[in-house]
């Protein structure tokens, strides 16, 4: 995580009421872009010191990939395997809208 974000991060963690935090055990990150901007967010919440989430989810069907006709991986911008290497390794799980909501 690049210093300045994660100082942001960390505030904005911090600014949130610890009692709120205690009894949410789920993070579910959605968005744009799914290889970008959702992708660092979920990163981000996993690396953040005193993360109080079981676990962190990226909803794939409220989400969208940055993609470019002609881009370098079939119009999309990010490796695919790339992408999955970085939500295994920092223990982050796909669902979708329907696993979210039960």
């Amino acid at each position: 995580m690049h210093p300045l974000t994660s100082k942001v991060f960390s505030k904005r963690m911090r600014s949130v009421s610890r009692s709120c935090w205690e009894e949410k055990k789920r993070l579910f990150v959605v968005g744009l872009a799914m290889d970008f901007c959702v992708l660092d967010t979920c990163i981000n919440a996993a690396q953040s010191p005193g993360c109080p989430y079981e676990k962190i989810y990226m909803v794939v069907d409220a989400c969208r990939a940055a993609y470019i006709p002609g881009g370098p991986y079939n119009g999309f911008l990010s490796d695919p395997e790339v992408v999955a290497k970085k939500l295994k390794a920092n223990k982050i799980e796909l669902c979708n809208t329907s696993q979210a909501l039960q």
